[in-house]
């Protein structure tokens, strides 16, 4: 591609900003019948300028001619980098181009720029998540040696467009108590050890780290961090299942829609129908509060998706989970 260029990001680049973002085909909310594409650009420009005020954020742009055609932005993941011992930031990479080439030839230029500034911020470990219909920028990140770590596919319940069945539950549904604690932690023991995810595939991140990483996430979400609200699933007296969750409040704050997003689940193994009462208690529960619910699973664990076209959730969109590790 003739007269491409790459610039660093500074004050003064907002119609760049506002022109990629109106041009490109591929964020999270596309999908979504509760957000009009005017919202989700507006989300995403506001969410794109808090990633390049964080300390230690940069970002850059491609331009051909005059005519912006991409952006990237590398910025510091400090809870992971804690938790993992790791300097870990997360890579995003926008192209506006149509053909697959084209923005292979774009993305290339962008990251060959964006790695070298990782670099000199010493980074260890980057990672993005990538529509996986934007097949040019996956070519360009398995070009520059990012490994493919899972892919995760969410699908939605839009208030007053979707309809719960009727269901009859098969376990006793109720919020979560301080004194569940214990169980919750059994159970995510018992549900996520072993379990394969974008950490415990990675053999850079450390092994002991990656497998609690769901423990980790299940006791935060005990102790009201990581969750607005956790539903407990019984039998006979006995916790045997949970279901984490919270409102979005980037999405809230920039946009006025409310969705339940960021959830985490856990059953045991030999429980995990609970699973279908704890969405359908969370979804009930929220029916005339929020305007949407988001669930996201692997793709590995084919029997969640099955539970959410069950209760009438709509496919919304998948994504690649990529890593690159950055050898001193």
């Amino acid at each position: 591609m003739s007269n491409l260029r790459i610039t660093v990001a500074q004050g003064g680049d907002d119609a760049s900003l506002d022109a990629i973002i109106k041009a490109y085909r591929f964020h999270d909310y596309r999908r979504y019948p509760s957000i009009k594409a005017k919202d989700g650009a507006k989300y995403l420009r506001a969410s794109t300028m808090e990633t390049l005020a964080r300390d230690g954020a940069q970002g850059w742009f491609a331009y051909q001619g005059d005519v912006p055609v991409g952006f990237a932005s590398v910025s510091p993941l400090d809870w992971d980098s804690n938790y993992f011992g790791l300097r870990m930031a997360r890579l995003s990479v926008m192209v506006t181009k149509k053909e697959t080439d084209q923005v292979f030839v774009v993305a290339d230029k962008l990251l060959s720029i964006a790695l070298r500034g990782a670099y000199q911020k010493r980074f260890q470990h980057l990672s993005l998540r990538v529509d996986i219909e934007d097949i040019g920028l996956v070519h360009a990140l398995e070009k520059n040696g990012f490994r493919l770590m899972d892919t995760i596919v969410a699908y939605t319940f839009h208030m007053g467009r979707n309809h719960m069945p009727e269901i009859s539950p098969k376990y006793d549904l109720r919020l979560y108590q301080p004194g569940d604690f214990a169980s919750v932690l059994n159970i995510a023991d018992a549900c996520f050890k072993g379990y394969p995810n974008r950490f415990t595939l990675d053999p850079h991140i450390p092994k002991e780290q990656a497998e609690a990483f769901y423990f980790e996430w299940a006791k935060n979400s005990c102790q009201g961090k990581f969750s607005d609200e956790m539903l407990v699933a019984e039998r006979r007296g006995q916790v045997v299942g949970f279901l984490t969750y919270r409102v979005n409040p980037s999405l809230r704050q920039y946009t006025g829609v409310q969705i339940i997003t960021d959830g985490l689940s856990g059953c045991y193994p030999l429980r995990f129908n609970a699973f279908l009462d704890l969405l359908r208690e969370a979804t009930r529960r929220h029916l005339d509060i929020v305007d949407a619910i988001e669930a996201e699973s692997h793709l590995s664990n084919t029997a969640t998706p099955i539970y959410y076209q069950q209760l009438n959730y709509n496919y919304a969109r998948a994504k690649y989970s990529f890593h690159l590790f950055m050898d001193s």
